[in-house]
């Protein structure tokens, strides 16, 4: 697969699945109630989203129609969709109206989802038109905690988000090499 190719969400929620739920419920266990937290889009975020059926007033903003989707059927949890562009077979949305709206958000945690993360040259996406949104999110973020299965690890994509550095834990599964 090349730098610039990215699968259908359908394509992409059936890779890594056992990994993405174990990260999914890892993730949720470190979300306290009452917190406001940024779900980046995904399938490794929507895990995540399946996951926190029991808490009580969280907040939870998103880009990603399937998470604002499901998480708006729990009563306990407020969901703020992103608005914006909607990215064809991606559901996730981008552009203007999106970044303005990141622009004015502060959240206690962002879970950051990723195409490629490369030791030397960072975190990166295939899709450049994602990447104001990711650096956004980044920046609304107290703490911010990049989700990424094996699959996502010591590969290339077409866009820059940020360095590893700039994020403050990354959660995988263990088939991901102990350097990163």
């Amino acid at each position: 697969m090349g730098t610039s190719t990215e699968p259908f969400y359908e394509v992409k929620a059936r890779i890594n699945v056992k990994e993405k739920q174990r990260i999914g419920a890892a993730a949720a266990d470190m979300i306290a109630d009452g917190e406001v937290v940024l779900l980046d889009s995904g399938s490794t975020t929507f895990q995540i989203a399946r996951n926190l059926k029991n808490k009580r007033t969280l907040t939870v903003v998103t880009n990603d129609l399937f998470i604002a989707s499901y998480l708006s059927k729990m009563p306990a949890i407020s969901v703020i969709l992103i608005g914006g562009s909607i990215r064809y077979g991606i559901f996730s949305t981008v552009g203007t109206y999106a970044e303005g709206m990141l622009s004015q958000l502060s959240v206690d945690k962002v879970f950051l989802g990723a195409d490629a993360v490369n030791l030397d040259k960072g975190v990166l996406n295939s899709n450049p038109d994602e990447v104001p949104i990711k650096r956004l999110m980044i920046n609304a973020g107290r703490e911010v905690i990049l989700v990424a299965d094996n699959s996502k690890f010591y590969k290339l994509g077409l866009a820059f988000i940020c360095e590893i550095s700039d994020l403050d834990m990354i959660l995988t599964d263990d088939q991901v090499n102990k350097d990163i």
